[in-house]
């Protein structure tokens, strides 16, 4: 298989989502790859960081249709034993909203990488910001021990389910088993055991 190469005038010349295509694209040589990472850092850094990009003042608010992030969470409830609902949706940059409408590149991040380029989003360990604020949250009720299940949604990918419905696209999820847990004592989750469902 011939892999491609690209000459550095050419990745200067890119936009972000086909660095980011460049960066995660298997058929690319790594010397390429590599060059348009740092094209990519520096696009960031100059673009992004020089206009404030990354400032919460110019967050967008969030959106049942729009944010690119969804957290459903079932909480406990003494009261009902299946628990009670509650679905968070992500504030996300302008530009990350703009990259997920380059559907060619979201298609091959999914491909590449599966679920966790939503961590690596930036490079790794560098995630989707709403990701990492959901997360966060979602860490959060963990620790207090309230939470029965939890799931990670794409929320403006959708895939078709078996009933024909379509739903956006699962990332991750996870619930806690309660025969580990003392529900007496919930605060307390070193109790608490997760089943991961990656």
């Amino acid at each position: 298989m011939k892999q491609k190469k690209y000459t550095n005038k050419e990745i200067a010349e890119m936009s972000i989502s086909t660095l980011m295509k460049v960066i995660n694209d298997p058929k690319v040589i790594e010397s390429s790859r590599l060059n348009a990472k740092e094209s990519l850092d520096e696009f960031i850094k100059e673009h992004y960081i020089k206009q404030n990009a990354f400032s919460p003042i110019n967050t967008l608010s969030k959106c049942q249709k729009k944010s690119l992030i969804k957290l459903w969470v079932v909480f406990k409830n003494s009261k009902k034993t299946e628990g009670w609902v509650e679905r968070y949706y992500s504030i996300d940059y302008p530009h990350e909203r703009e990259l997920f409408e380059d559907q060619e590149l979201i298609e091959t991040r999914l491909k590449n990488e599966n679920i966790h380029f939503v961590k690596n989003f930036y490079g790794y360990n560098k995630p989707l910001t709403g990701y990492k604020k959901l997360y966060e949250l979602a860490m959060n009720y963990y620790r207090q021990g309230r939470v029965l299940h939890m799931k990670f949604y794409l929320n403006t990918v959708y895939e078709q389910q078996e009933n024909g419905e379509f739903m956006p696209k699962e990332l991750y999820g996870w619930s806690i088993d309660n025969s580990h847990r003392n529900d007496q004592n919930c605060n307390n989750d070193s109790t608490g055991k997760i089943i991961t469902m990656i």
